[in-house]
C-alpha cells in the first residue's frame, strides 16, 4: 500500500516560492512540469528501491480528485488529491518501489471520493472510472470482455526493460499553452 504522508520535495520548494514571488511562481511551476510531464517521479537520497510519485490536476473549479490505479486500493477516499491552499494545483504523493510499472486515472469529481468502503462491483468498475491525465503522453489501452478504456502509464526510473510499454513508450508530453484539465 502507497505511503501519502510523504510531500515533493519540488511541491515543498514551490510552497516555499509561493510565498515570496506569489501566483507567479505557481505558473512557473506549471510551466515546469508541463515540459517534464506527469507524474513527477523523485529520488529519495539515501533509499534506491522507492520513489516519490506525485500526481497532479490543474483546476480551480474542482470538488475533488481521486487517483485510481491497480497498484493500491481502491478505496476513494484514501486516494483524494489535496489541493495546495489558494490555488488551482491538486496533488498527492505516494512512495512506491522504483522498479514499478502501472496504469492509473484521474477521476475529478469523483462521486465516489468519500467512500470508504466500496461495493465488489463498484471495485470492478474503478479501474475504468476517470480520464487520463493530460500531461502524461503514455499510455496504455486496456480490453476486459466488451469493456474497454485507456489509463496513463507510469514507469518509475528501474522499470525500463521489464515492460514493453516502459520501453517504447513516447516520453514527450503533451501540453501546449496553458494547462487546463480535459
Amino acid at each position: 500500500m502507497p505511503h501519502t504522508q510523504l510531500s515533493s520535495p519540488q511541491l515543498v520548494a514551490l510552497h516555499r516560492r509561493l510565498r515570496t514571488h506569489g501566483l507567479t511562481a505557481l505558473d512557473t511551476f506549471w510551466v515546469k512540469v508541463c515540459e517534464q510531464g506527469t507524474p513527477l517521479i523523485e529520488p529519495i537520497a539515501d533509499d534506491d528501491r522507492h520513489t516519490l510519485v506525485t500526481f497532479l490536476w490543474r483546476g480551480a473549479d474542482v470538488h475533488n480528485v481521486v487517483a485510481v490505479s491497480p497498484a493500491w486500493p481502491s478505496v476513494p477516499r484514501d486516494n483524494r488529491l489535496g489541493r495546495l491552499r489558494d490555488t488551482d494545483l491538486w496533488h498527492k504523493t505516494y512512495l512506491l518501489p522504483s522498479d514499478l510499472h502501472f496504469t492509473y486515472r484521474l477521476s475529478v469529481n469523483d462521486p465516489l471520493a468519500g467512500a470508504r468502503t466500496l461495493t465488489p462491483q463498484q471495485v470492478a468498475n474503478r479501474l475504468s472510472v476517470g480520464q487520463t491525465d493530460p500531461l502524461n503522453a503514455r499510455t496504455l489501452a486496456t480490453q476486459v470482455g466488451a469493456t474497454s478504456w485507456t489509463s496513463s502509464l507510469a514507469c518509475l526510473p528501474k522499470c525500463a526493460g521489464t515492460a514493453l510499454e516502459c520501453a517504447t513508450a513516447s516520453d514527450t508530453p503533451r501540453c501546449g499553452g496553458r494547462i487546463q484539465p480535459a
